[in-house]
């Protein structure tokens, strides 16, 4: 490349939306590069002069992070990229960047940054391994030759001149911290990798002496409470590591806590200070567990496990225990609470079977109960729950369907929370351009649903914000959306999301929440890797939701997306299965304060009644624009697929039907006069039909399409 291709390039991803910087190989010799945010153009122009040796080109770390999947055996390299895109694609568009095959590089976005993370492996042949996380303070390159190979980088889905910031996976620390988790056990358990530890905090365990949560005061159970009955804290103890079961000794006390998890353990009593006894009854009588004795067999345990002493305490249980929906169950108040819940007889003919169910959305959503809006990656989950959103807030028919509660929404934004803005404008304007400010609001961040006290929690946000949607708009708060269950979890440990107990946990979450809010609560979950087998996780997940919104699709090997349809998958009021098919289009909601156009996409549902959806057809004043359109496609039309994830259509140059419609519309006054008629109802014509959604309009390629919705 010449110098003048080399800065075009960079110029263009300062328009993209990248930090660009000039490179020698691999590495930038421009001093203070780390915070070399937003270079100007006149800048840009000049790096060929100021840094002439620098041919190649590289982007900042810090909002754009990237996932280096630096394995050389190809095998585990696809393996690792396959993951990546089964978490990512959901977030935004997957490119791949190709330097030295097989590794590669995922370029992602953020607009929270954190340092870099990676997990370092030795490999079956016993060579180095690694994938890291570059983030704030670093920098890859996109663009040049690679030092080793002498061969230029490659991109694979897309190139530099169509890749925009916008368009990345959107991710969170936490989202990498999952991925990390699941990539080091893909390679460990599938392609034998040995794992050589963590840099960077990637959401490792608590360690014991990290200072856990306080112990719970007064909430203790009984003496010699039967710890084999208790699953759920079993499971906790199981999740300490195993370098983590040791032998403590409180100062000044003479209770010793020995925590060797096992069937051996029968029983465990409550010291005086607060501090748990573990005994081991299959090693000798308690009565004989001194603290000679213990010290004596910890250090045998020590030797053999090659683990170091460091002291547990019974907040670092409880910091475990907790995760596994234990604790709060076992206090004497809850026991005190559940004694006064009690069941109440109801008799045929004291209620109204027409009165017993009532609706949030008529035969989708219940006024009062929780469920997942669940799905395949890459269908369009989080727009339809803007869609299902606006339609609550507005009144106006979702799909076919009436809204029978209209209210307030609030979000709850576990990620993607930048997004929200737009996407709500653009779900709006669909629904109804002419609303000014609607009774939405949302959350950025989520408290782990795996926590017994979350939906209290919420509760009291949601009552907040119900009491000045009340005040401001005169309405109730209607419904509650968490986006997404798999980040607004909080996993603890690898294999939860496959936990039944813990799916059980989120679910009775959302249903807490709801019953506390007199909302209909759902959630924003995924499909596993079969679909047929539904929302991924546990059966839990799904045995447990009111009503189930499942989003399908074809997907071909590429990554499109084709053949969009929602199944009301589950609900309580109507035939399971049912499908709606939609398209997505792209909304221009105007330039930014550098003069960026910003663009997202809202849903249009292509069903039988889709037309009627705001009760409105082909009125009287439309039928010329109908009648006019309808011989242009079948006489000058031909097949377009306006939107790239969207069907084909058959389409007609607007200017055609423009053209025919002014020939036949009738006016009065001289040719200036009907002119000018004509253009007004032509453009008036053609603004109603669209905001009726009676048809589609894209320009592609400076060529302005128009087709019938229904087609």
């Amino acid at each position: 490349m010449t110098d003048n291709d080399i800065t075009a390039l960079r110029l263009h991803l300062r328009k993209a939306g990248f930090h660009p910087l000039p490179l020698e190989g691999k590495a930038p010799r421009m001093p203070g590069w780390q915070q070399k945010f937003n270079p100007t153009k006149d800048e840009i122009r000049l790096w060929p002069k100021t840094w002439h040796l620098a041919q190649s080109t590289g982007v900042l770390a810090k909002f754009t992070p990237a996932v280096d999947i630096d394995i050389t055996a190809e095998d585990a390299a696809e393996a690792v990229e396959a993951l990546a895109r089964e978490f990512l694609a959901e977030h935004g568009d997957v490119y791949v960047r190709i330097g030295k095959a097989p590794k590669r590089l995922i370029p992602l976005r953020t607009d929270e940054p954190f340092t870099k993370m990676s997990r370092v492996f030795i490999a079956p042949n016993g060579t180095g391994q690694k994938i890291e996380i570059l983030g704030d303070g670093q920098q890859y390159v996109v663009d040049g030759i690679h030092p080793e190979t002498g061969r230029p980088y490659s991109w694979h889905g897309g190139d530099l001149q169509t890749i925009k910031r916008e368009d990345l996976p959107y991710v969170r620390r936490g989202d990498i911290e999952l991925f990390l988790d699941a990539a080091a056990r893909l390679l460990v358990k599938e392609f034998g990798y040995v794992e050589q530890g963590a840099n960077g905090d990637a959401r490792p365990l608590p360690h014991i002496g990290d200072a856990p949560p306080a112990a719970p005061t007064g909430d203790a159970p009984a003496s010699s409470w039967d710890f084999k009955k208790d699953t759920r804290l079993r499971s906790a103890l199981n999740a300490i590591p195993a370098d983590e079961k040791v032998l403590t000794e409180k100062s000044g006390d003479s209770h010793i806590t020995w925590v060797n998890i096992g069937s051996a353990i029968e029983r465990l009593d409550w010291g005086e200070r607060g501090y748990a006894i573990f005994r081991d009854w299959s090693t000798q009588n308690a009565q004989e567990f001194d603290e000679r004795g213990l010290r004596t067999q910890w250090a045998s345990f020590n030797r053999n496990r090659n683990t170091r002493e460091r002291p547990i305490t019974i907040a670092t249980v409880f910091h475990y225990a907790r995760q596994f929906g234990w604790g709060e169950q076992n206090s004497a108040k809850h026991q005190k609470d559940t004694k006064q819940e009690k069941p109440v007889l109801r008799w045929h003919g004291d209620v109204d079977p027409l009165e017993s169910k009532p609706q949030l959305i008529n035969k989708v959503l219940p006024e009062v109960g929780s469920g997942l809006i669940s799905g395949q990656w890459g269908t369009y989950k989080t727009f339809l729950a803007f869609d299902l959103a606006a339609s609550v807030m507005t009144g106006m028919n979702f799909i076919d369907f009436t809204v029978a509660r209209r209210g307030g929404v609030l979000f709850i934004a576990a990620e993607g929370a930048s997004e929200v803005p737009a996407r709500l404008d653009a779900a709006l304007r669909a629904k109804c351009p002419d609303m000014g400010r609607a009774p939405f609001v949302w959350l950025e961040t989520c408290p782990a649903l795996i926590n017994l006290d979350t939906s209290a929690t919420l509760a009291a946000i949601a009552k907040k914000a119900a009491a000045e949607m009340m005040a401001r708009w005169g309405l109730p708060l209607a419904l509650i959306i968490i986006d997404t269950i798999v980040v607004g979890a909080g996993f603890t440990k690898e294999g939860q999301d496959n936990d039944t107990a813990i799916a059980q946990r989120i679910m009775s979450t959302l249903a807490e929440l709801a019953k506390a809010t007199g909302t209909c609560t759902l959630g924003v979950d995924h499909f596993g890797k079969s679909i047929e087998t539904g929302t991924r996780g546990s059966s839990a997940k799904e045995g447990s939701a009111d009503v189930i919104l499942a989003l399908l699709g074809e997907r071909n090997v590429a990554g499109t997306v084709t053949n969009t349809r929602l199944a009301l998958r589950k609900r309580r009021g109507g035939t399971n299965g049912e499908e709606f098919p939609f398209t997505v289009r792209e909304v221009d909601l105007g330039a930014d304060r550098h003069g960026e156009r910003v663009t997202t996409l809202t849903i249009d549902w292509t069903s039988k009644n889709a037309a009627l959806k705001r009760g409105k057809a082909w009125s009287k004043a439309l039928r010329l624009l109908q009648r006019t359109l309808t011989n242009a496609l079948a006489d000058r039309g031909a097949m377009h697929r306006p939107y790239a994830d969207g069907p084909s259509v058959r389409a007609v140059n607007i200017e055609m039907v423009r053209i025919e419609f002014c020939k036949s519309y009738p006016a009065d006054g001289d040719e200036v006069k009907k002119q000018d008629a004509r253009r007004k109802a032509f453009s008036r014509a053609i603004k109603t039909a669209q905001a009726d959604s009676l048809i589609g309009i894209r320009e592609t390629g400076g060529t302005t399409f128009v087709w019938l919705s229904d087609a």
